[in-house]
């Protein structure tokens, strides 16, 4: 019984250890997909788009970009509603990406890491 429970800790102990390694390299990971995206002047049209564990992964032109949109009006979804084809601008910093769709402009913030 004393092998057993020791056997049961070992495991427990691993398996927090791979949790705690998750989050740091994670969080990492999350932040360079930030920076990559908060620094780049993105400015042309939606050539492709998927969604990667909660972000949009958007490509315009020969570039991808991973996000997670928030929108401003609430009234649409980013990951639901964007299309290719679709036009999307922001400048470098910006806090704010703007998306036409079918003629019309919604803006989205974006979660910051």
């Amino acid at each position: 019984m004393k092998r057993k429970g020791a056997i049961i800790l070992i495991f427990g102990c691993v398996f927090l250890a791979l949790i705690l390694i998750e989050n740091f390299w994670g969080d990492r990971i999350y932040k360079k997909r930030f920076v990559k995206f908060n620094n780049s002047s993105i400015n042309g049209r939606v050539g492709g788009m998927d969604i990667d564990k909660g972000f949009a992964n958007i490509f315009v032109g020969n570039q991808s970009y991973k996000f997670v949109p928030v929108s401003i009006n609430k009234s649409t979804d980013f990951l639901l509603f964007a299309e290719k084809g679709d036009s999307i601008f922001k400048p470098a910093k910006a806090d704010t990406l703007k998306l036409i769709h079918h003629g019309k402009t919604y803006l989205y913030k974006f979660e910051r890491f």
